[in-house]
């Protein structure tokens, strides 16, 4: 029965907690030449487990992405600086174990090319959180099926080999939040 329940809720407030977050606000239109690769490996450190979604790289801010993540058509993305591309590295969460992973922290969170170079994203959103409380959205979790995009500006010639994800999370709601990473192979 408490399965039942649990399998309920995230039904009901799937669709409700389809939550966006996207720093800074952003604008998508089609993207011509665009690379775009899947992948089913998951990857895990034994709190979570997530595969790449999709990988896209691209001229012009990705409406894929914009629809995908439920995106304001106001929201606002510049195309890349010549000599860029926006890349984009879409995750989708398989299992968590016996944590409560709350968030990404967007400024330890990296693409790493196979020069070594490090690259912040210029931005990130989420669907799909659940809560754990229905009364109470500060308690928000990333769980199976949640999906993330992270957005990066980079250099053309760039390879894009690793992205490290940080993220936080808690063991227990009352619990001081913690930090954790996590290194993902990006498909070639």
């Amino acid at each position: 029965m408490i399965y039942m329940k649990s399998i309920l809720r995230s039904i009901l407030f799937f669709n409700l907690l389809s939550v966006s977050i996207i720093y800074p606000s952003m604008t998508y239109s089609k993207t011509p030449n665009n690379l775009s690769v899947t992948g089913e490996k998951v990857f895990d450190n034994g709190q979570i487990g997530v595969i790449v979604g999709k990988v896209i790289r691209g001229k012009e801010p990705s409406k894929e992405i914009m629809d995908k993540f439920r995106l304001p058509p106001d929201d606002k993305i510049d195309s890349p600086s010549k000599g860029s591309s926006l890349f984009y590295v879409v995750l989708e969460f398989k299992y968590t174990t016996g944590i409560h992973v709350t968030s990404v922290d967007r400024e330890r969170s990296v693409l790493v090319d196979r020069k070594r170079n490090r690259y912040v994203p210029r931005g990130w959103a989420a669907v799909g959180l659940q809560l754990e409380d229905p009364h109470d959205v500060t308690k928000k979790e990333f769980a199976l099926g949640t999906q993330t995009v992270f957005i990066f500006e980079i250099p053309d010639r760039a390879k894009p080999d690793t992205f490290q994800l940080t993220y936080l999370f808690k063991m227990e709601w009352q619990d001081t939040e913690l930090s954790e990473k996590l290194s993902i192979k990006i498909p070639k």
